[in-house]
């Protein structure tokens, strides 16, 4: 199944790339999947299978020239729980796009849950990410800064 998206205003086609990945579009690097811009934006979506890629949580900067990569990163943000900031969206005379999102952790925890969970489930917190530390206390207080950032 595919989901054509035809637009004229940057914006509106960044928030309904957005909407369509959300209900399980993917871009594909096709000729029939190619970003075309100019006066218009223009891509070709597929529903299909996508391995999501992992992305550290917190504040981010999508800046790309080549347009495939720059709305495949998008995509992949959207898919990491990202918010995107529709209105940074920004093209150069150089021809880079650059839009800002904050990653959300897919998971937030308490520091009352974090002390009560499983060693081996906590380690594989602490890593997924990349705060683990042996000492339980400081991994707790570096996630809890983790999904704090991720909020503001």
């Amino acid at each position: 199944m595919s989901l054509e998206i035809f637009e004229s205003n940057p914006n509106i086609f960044l928030l309904r790339f957005i909407e369509a990945v959300k209900q399980g579009y993917r871009l594909q690097n096709t000729n029939e999947g190619t970003v075309i811009e100019g006066n218009y934006f223009s891509v070709m979506l597929y529903q299909c299978e996508y391995e999501i890629p992992s992305i550290p949580v917190g504040k981010q900067v999508i800046e790309e020239y080549n347009r495939m990569e720059f709305w495949k990163k998008v995509q992949d943000c959207v898919l990491n729980n990202a918010i995107i900031d529709v209105e940074s969206l920004h093209y150069n005379l150089m021809g880079a796009k650059l839009v800002s999102c904050v990653v959300r952790p897919s998971d937030a925890y308490t520091r009352e849950e974090l002390e009560n969970m499983p060693w081996e489930d906590f380690k594989a917190l602490g890593k997924k990410y990349d705060v683990f530390n042996r000492a339980r206390d400081v991994t707790t207080n570096a996630l809890l800064r983790v999904f704090e950032e991720a909020i503001e």
